[in-house]
């Protein structure tokens, strides 16, 4: 596995291609903090990959909160016991009407 046991943090990882990236890292064997502003869903992905044998751990982030996201690293590192990669996937789509 590519990613054994190297920690991940993955910021918007409760859908769209933060998820499927969080997915794709536990896949191969990386531990996978899975931060998103809607605590929710990233709960529902940590289920997903646990339930498919991977390890995965959910934080409540708000990215545009410098202090959050220094909270969030710490606590990733803290509960991972190491941060190797970051994948900053968090974003707004906004849709014109």
């Amino acid at each position: 596995m590519r990613f054994e046991d190297r920690g991940v943090l993955i910021t918007g990882a409760g859908s769209g291609i933060g998820r499927a990236c969080a997915i794709d890292f536990a896949k191969e064997g990386g531990i996978v903090g899975v931060a998103d502003i809607d605590e929710d869903t990233a709960e529902r992905t940590v289920e997903a990959i646990k339930n498919s044998g991977g390890r995965a751990h959910a934080f409540a982030l708000d990215t545009t909160d410098p202090s959050a996201v220094g909270h969030c690293i710490d606590g990733a590192a803290e509960v991972i016991g190491r941060l190797d990669i970051l994948i900053n996937s968090a974003g707004v789509r906004e849709i014109d009407s």
